[in-house]
């Protein structure tokens, strides 16, 4: 037996994001603080959470409210989880600059980037200097912690403990 499921008409539609919309929007600016654009991403993750709550509800199954911040909720928070994993990845490469050795003694950034790189190396852990290794060497968090026999989390935060090091030399220079 096929169940029936919930079809608003286009007008209900229009109504209910209309509704819905200053609660998506105090859960996105909740969710991303000062970051207008993450915002604007979360909201819209939000808006295509609650259309697909409104093709997928189930009467039978209970109220409609809980069902749609459920799936808004849901839908933001995984976009925050799959976001954050590639942002660390691209955050990466700042310090994979940092590591390469300048073409040009000439060169003011390469040199820069070298004194920079003497400065984060005795201020990091040795958990973080064999993840930093590891991902430098590997060009990947998953890669790194297979060479490491680690939990890839284990490296992820170790590497994210390495990149709030360097964010705070980039800022006391």
């Amino acid at each position: 037996m096929e169940q029936e499921t919930y079809r608003p008409r286009e007008s209900d539609i229009e109504s209910l994001f209309i509704s819905y919309m200053p609660w998506v929007r105090s859960l996105a600016r909740a969710l991303a603080g000062r970051d207008s654009y993450l915002q604007d991403d979360l909201i819209q993750e939000g808006l295509i959470a609650l259309y697909r709550a409104t093709q997928h509800y189930d009467p039978e199954r209970g109220p409609f409210p809980p069902f749609a911040r459920s799936c808004v909720r849901n839908a933001m928070i995984s976009f925050l989880r799959k976001n954050t994993l590639h942002r660390a990845e691209e955050s990466f490469d700042e310090i994979e600059e940092l590591a390469k050795p300048s073409a040009s003694d000439d060169e003011p950034r390469g040199a820069e980037s070298q004194e920079m790189l003497k400065e984060l190396i005795p201020v990091l852990s040795p958990m973080e200097t064999a993840a930093l290794d590891a991902y430098l060497q590997t060009g990947g968090t998953a890669q790194a912690a297979k060479v490491l026999g680690w939990d890839e989390k284990r490296v992820y935060n170790a590497l994210q403990r390495v990149r709030n090091k360097v964010k705070a030399l980039f800022v006391s220079r």
